[in-house]
């Protein structure tokens, strides 16, 4: 299905008689056919798949793959091990910014929670709260906050 898609889109991205006929406009201004198809194109590369080893025509000599080898220095390996340690960092802040008891058993509270609670007199009015969160056990948490403050 992505290799019809694909195939697809660079029979309209070149075809030039397919250029002409499509344009986008807008209120203010409108934007050429192929200003909109290089748009396109920035926009949907990152998520076209490249060709595979074997697709590709080996006939070329100049195609003909030349592995290299070469060691990791020291410096290298400490150098991916502390980007490594900064990332983890990052995710405890981002665990205890969220809730402080996604690290630990706290006391402190959460803003997401306390929204909740704000809300407390639109739920008996009918309304419904739609809560997002980005990991489980948070949802478990706000789940538990607000099932002992007798707001489901």
């Amino acid at each position: 299905m992505l290799r019809n898609f694909r195939r697809s889109l660079r029979t309209i991205s070149k075809s030039p008689s397919c250029v002409e006929c499509i344009t986008f406009a807008s209120e203010e201004t409108k934007i050429t056919s192929v200003d909109a198809l290089k748009k396109l194109r920035e926009i949907s590369k990152p998520y076209l798949l490249r060709r595979k080893h074997n697709e590709i025509d080996m006939s070329d000599e100049n195609k003909l793959p030349q592995l290299i080898y070469t060691k990791i220095l020291q410096i290298d390996k400490l150098k991916d091990n502390s980007e490594f340690f900064q990332f983890a960092r990052l995710t405890i802040l981002k665990k205890v910014c969220n809730h402080p008891r996604l690290l630990m058993e706290a006391d402190g509270g959460s803003n997401a929670i306390e929204q909740a609670k704000n809300q407390n007199n639109l739920v008996p009015m009918g309304h419904k709260m739609l809560v997002f969160t980005q990991t489980h056990k948070m949802s478990g948490i706000i789940e538990e906050t607000l099932k002992s403050d007798k707001l489901k």
